[in-house]
């Protein structure tokens, strides 16, 4: 059984909540935190556990878990990933936050084995990842190019320039495909913490070849469109091309595509598996695992 920590109740907090407490063979649930408090009160689990509630995330070091999982926003990954390392492993569900050179050095910290605690990534709709890890491992990757395509009330964009673009299409009801943005990963994710997952995954799963700033991406607006759209372009070394296309169904306006909910549980499991081979190595060091 493995003690989880759940920081963040949206759509995919709630639906983890759900997973886990019908799993009681395998997870315990120790503690659920949500910025918005008084949303947690709403769930009959946390109504008969309120024991579980934590009302605040400075409050994590008096936890004890094995692994905590942050569905909440980029920004907390930012703000507490090196207090979140001190207690425990860290499964990630906003990698878009690694595009912030101030986690930098607590990713170098892991992926050199300065700690005991890992960080899991989820892939998410990155089909591909562990193909791509091996290319860049080799040095045999050069060039890689993310393409994101949704309705365009399935954009949640922060205020700049793609923010931009995206009000014009809604306020003049354009039809057909428009460019938000397009350049670097760790730029893009700027503008869409929220959106660009998927291409925060690949980003990682590229380094040391590539990384945040090599790793081109672009997410396009198309009304038309009922599903979320991952196009990703793969070139290596003497003329190899590889090409894939994801089509993940969705809701007008919903910002997760209904396949994204099982693919995180699928990858908290793979993690959860992971944690138990390993928690009882003496000499067991961190490290940043795609999942």
């Amino acid at each position: 059984m493995v003690r989880v920590g759940l920081v963040g109740f949206g759509k995919v907090g709630q639906f983890l909540l759900d997973e886990f407490i019908n799993q009681p063979d395998k997870f315990e649930v120790v503690f659920v935190w949500n910025r918005t408090g008084s949303a947690l009160l709403k769930h009959s689990f946390l109504q008969g556990h309120p024991e579980c509630i934590l009302d605040s995330l400075d409050k994590i070091g008096d936890q004890d878990l094995d692994i905590i999982i942050e569905v909440s926003h980029p920004s907390t990954v930012i703000k507490y990933a090196n207090k979140f390392l001190e207690v425990a492993n860290l499964f990630v569900g906003s990698p878009s936050a690694f595009a912030s050179k101030d986690l930098d050095e607590c990713v170098h910290a892991v992926q050199t084995g300065k700690t005991k605690n890992s960080i899991y990534v989820p892939v998410g709709a990155l089909w591909g990842s562990r193909d791509i890890s091996r290319l860049a491992e080799m040095k045999k990757l050069t060039a890689l190019n993310i393409t994101m395509k949704k309705h365009p009330t399935s954009y949640r964009l922060e205020e700049g320039e793609a923010k931009t673009v995206l009000d014009r299409v809604l306020r003049e009801e354009t039809e057909g495909e428009t460019i938000l943005f397009k350049g670097t990963v760790r730029e893009l994710c700027k503008h869409a913490p929220n959106n660009v997952n998927t291409m925060a995954c690949l980003a990682l799963a590229s380094s040391p070849s590539l990384g945040f700033d090599a790793v081109i991406g672009c997410i396009v607006s198309d009304p038309a469109l009922q599903s979320h759209v991952i196009e990703v372009d793969v070139v290596g070394q003497n003329g190899f091309k590889v090409q894939t296309i994801r089509d993940n169904p969705a809701g007008v306006g919903a910002v997760t595509g209904r396949a994204t909910f099982d693919s995180f549980l699928c990858s908290i499991l793979e993690a959860c598996q992971i944690f138990e081979h390993s928690k009882h190595s003496k000499t067991r060091v961190g490290k940043v695992i795609l999942v």
